[in-house]
């Protein structure tokens, strides 16, 4: 082997040592930030609150607000100031004001009560939360402040035609009776009534109520309160209650007048298709339409063939005053055969086995064992598997550049089959979008870099190869702007 072969292909594999090495370095920096780490460290904001003190009292409603922060990188802060009736903010008094760079705030005055806050700093990359200060606003010296307890709704579930009745007590040390007492369901106030127009002594407490009727979906509530000189408030309860529609029409023979309880049963699936030896999973929504009181149901999901012979099935029992959801999981055998089959829910009133018992409610849905498409089982070890994602798309990268590099287009092939995988799995754009598509550019660059460039009707030469490292380039400005 000659000297100036022997040169050139130490040169051959110096550039290929130096290419994985840039390829896997952006790769891992921009799909891990570890670029982010190494190169530019960014230290968080800090930030304390200086004025007024934790407990202070205020004998004005209008007072200012001041703290101090830094950042060890010098980056321009940002601050958002939240006071509240409540240390979880989330009470409908909560004041959330974005005050920019500033390092003090003077809010609009205050009522009477306890208050709340803190502030929030940023720098862009970093948000940082102070301490929580309370805060004693208390212009009436001589009043104290009013208070909630026991707020809560009933019932917790119902339909769009059930009353709901908000119920919270108000206590007033004072004995003053209360200016208001309202609720607010989903963000919007509602005034509250006596429980008991007789009940004169608000220091031992005094009830309060409101009813009505809901929509459909899970809804949330809050209390407020005012004696006239001061306010208070709770925090937002989430997700209570929880509502559904009413039926149209009540089952026939159904009802509490009868004694029988009737339900309504819809399958809920997540797949309508299985492969052999996977699984239908779902879940069930069991609504009650006997208007009846709490009951417990028992019930039943089955796989059936075209012979309505049970091959799986999943059952359980739960207790059902208006909707309940229960997840199901019906396996299959692997060596079921492929078809059409069907799944039947049911619900009794007790186990199935007993001989009195009654079916309550029923639904069924059509289903389909298929065959399991060639190369799933390697998607799905992509798909889970991060560090063999990662190590795919370094893999396509390098034999991208190999391309440009040696001149050889059966690394081009290899790297556009591990692209095409990549994009089945992920359909391009749930993973990487930038890898993928600068893995393309480094495919499409390398083609002015093989022989395949010779076919390509651009007269110089050298405008390909220029144009070909263009690409080439093009493609790693796309992981720095990813990341930027």
């Amino acid at each position: 082997m000659s000297e100036e072969r022997r040169k050139k292909i130490k040169r051959k594999w110096f550039y290929l040592i130096i290419s994985v090495f840039l390829i896997a370095f952006l790769v891992v920096a921009v799909t891990t930030n570890i670029f982010v780490k190494w190169y530019i460290p960014e230290g968080a904001p800090t930030i304390e609150l200086t004025h007024p003190a934790n407990h202070q009292i205020i004998y004005n409603n209008t007072t200012y607000f001041t703290w101090n922060s830094s950042d060890p990188d010098g980056d321009t802060l940002t601050h958002v100031y939240y006071a509240d009736l409540h240390n979880t903010f989330n009470s409908p008094f909560l004041r959330a004001i974005n005050v920019g760079s500033n390092t003090n705030y003077t809010p609009s005055p205050f009522m009477d009560g306890d208050w709340y806050w803190r502030v929030e700093v940023s720098d862009g990359d970093n948000v940082e939360v102070s301490e929580t200060r309370h805060v004693v606003i208390k212009n009436n010296s001589l009043n104290n402040f009013p208070s909630l307890s026991n707020g809560d709704v009933s019932p917790v579930n119902g339909t769009t035609n059930t009353i709901f009745t908000y119920t919270v007590t108000f206590t007033d040390i004072d004995n003053d009776s209360a200016d208001y007492v309202r609720v607010y369901i989903d963000g919007n106030p509602y005034n509250m009534t006596e429980a008991n127009v007789s009940d004169t002594n608000t220091s031992d407490g005094k009830i309060y109520v409101y009813s009505t009727k809901l929509g459909t979906g899970l809804h949330n509530f809050s209390f407020i309160c005012s004696d006239g000189y001061a306010i208070n408030a709770t925090s937002t309860t989430e997700n209570k209650p929880y509502v559904t529609q009413t039926p149209t029409t009540q089952p026939s023979g159904g009802g509490v007048s009868s004694g029988i309880k009737m339900n309504k049963i819809t399958i809920q699936p997540r797949n309508l298709e299985a492969y052999p030896g996977d699984s239908f999973e779902g879940n069930l929504i069991i609504t009650d339409e006997g208007f009846g009181s709490r009951y417990e149901v028992y019930w039943y999901l089955v796989l059936l063939n075209e012979n309505n012979t049970e091959l799986s099935y999943d059952s359980g029992a739960v207790a059902l005053d208006t909707t309940v959801f229960v997840p199901y999981v019906l396996l299959t055998d692997k060596n079921i055969s492929t078809g059409t089959y069907r799944i039947l829910a049911k619900t009794y009133d007790m186990p199935r086995e007993k001989y009195s018992a009654e079916e309550l409610g029923r639904d069924t849905i059509s289903v389909k064992i298929v065959n399991e498409p060639i190369g799933s089982k390697i998607v799905e070890q992509v798909k889970s598997d991060k560090i063999l994602q990662y190590f795919l798309i370094v893999f396509a990268l390098i034999l991208a550049v190999l391309t440009a590099l040696w001149k050889r287009g059966v690394y081009l092939i290899f790297s556009i089959g591990i692209t095409l995988l990549l994009l089945i799995v992920f359909r391009f754009v749930d993973f990487q979008m930038y890898s993928l598509v600068g893995i393309g550019l480094i495919m499409l660059g390398g083609l002015f870099f093989t022989r395949v460039r010779e076919r390509i009707p651009i007269p110089i030469q050298s405008v390909k190869t220029i144009f070909g490292v263009l690409l080439i380039f093009i493609e790693f400005l796309l992981y720095f702007w990813q990341f930027t």
